[in-house]
């Protein structure tokens, strides 16, 4: 009995005030336009970025059974799929027109907390 209200305290605790999580949110989305600054810049420094293609790809035969008139047991093809990266040409003034929305973005989330009751508010500047 006190392991199961240890396991639920513990699950209460985990999930946090609701300042916490929008303030988890808020991380979370911080990391993700970070993530996206990044590779826009490499793309911009490299003059092209990686696109990922998922293509099927035969890697033999197996033995399976089919559906139809007959309904009997045969040979079957096997698909998997690959992943494949290949470079794309970039345009540099949209590659940096997009870096450059991003980083407003990033300013301005950076300027972001979370009230008490775990809503995103943005601060403002102080006045001079």
């Amino acid at each position: 009995m006190r392991a199961h209200v240890l396991s639920v305290l513990m699950l209460l605790a985990a999930c946090g005030t609701a300042q916490e999580r929008c303030e988890r949110g808020l991380s979370r989305e911080e990391r993700h336009l970070d993530a996206l600054i990044e590779e826009t810049r490499q793309n911009l420094a490299r003059g092209y970025a990686y696109q990922t293609e998922t293509r099927d790809v035969s890697v033999g035969l197996s033995f399976c059974g089919r559906s139809g008139y007959y309904g009997h047991l045969g040979w079957c093809f096997d698909n998997y799929p690959n992943t494949y990266e290949r470079r794309v040409a970039v345009d540099p003034e949209s590659e940096r027109r997009k870096l450059d929305s991003l980083l407003l973005k990033r300013e301005q989330l950076g300027g972001s907390s979370c009230s008490a009751q775990g809503r995103p508010v943005a601060v403002s500047a102080p006045a001079r």
